[in-house]
C-alpha cells in the first residue's frame, strides 16, 4: 500500500519504511499468541509463515497482506470469551492477543 499519495516522495519514502517496520514488529511480537496461532482467519497466513518463515522481512510482509484480511468481532469472540468464563483461568488468557497477561480490557462501542 501507497501511504498519503499528497507526501513527497522522499517523506512517502520515509513512512512507508516506518510502517513497515511497526507491522514488522507487531507480527514477530505477537506470532506466537493463542490467538495468531489458532484463530481460523489466520490460517492461510499461519501455513505461509510455515513454508516462507518470519525472518525475510518483504517475505513475512507479503504473506501478511496477501493473507491477513481486515476482521470483524466474529473472529475474535471466542477468545474474548475466554475473560467470561467462570472460573476464568489464567491459562486460558495469558498470551491470547499479545505477549502476557492483559493489563486491562477495554470495551468500545464498535463505531468507528
Amino acid at each position: 500500500p501507497v501511504p498519503c499519495n499528497s507526501l513527497i516522495p522522499r517523506l512517502r519514502t520515509l513512512l512507508t519504511e516506518k510502517t513497515d517496520r511497526l507491522l514488522l514488529r507487531i507480527i514477530r511480537a505477537n506470532f506466537s499468541t493463542q490467538y495468531a496461532s489458532h484463530a481460523p482467519s489466520l490460517a492461510v497466513f499461519r501455513d505461509a509463515v510455515a513454508v516462507h518463515g518470519t525472518e525475510v522481512d518483504d517475505t513475512l510482509l507479503q504473506d501478511f497482506r496477501s493473507h491477513v484480511a481486515l476482521m470483524d468481532y466474529g473472529s475474535y469472540k471466542p477468545f474474548v470469551a475466554k475473560f467470561n468464563e467462570q472460573p476464568c483461568k489464567e491459562s486460558e488468557v495469558e498470551n491470547l492477543f499479545s505477549p502476557g497477561l492483559p493489563f486491562a480490557l477495554v470495551f468500545s462501542s464498535t463505531t468507528s
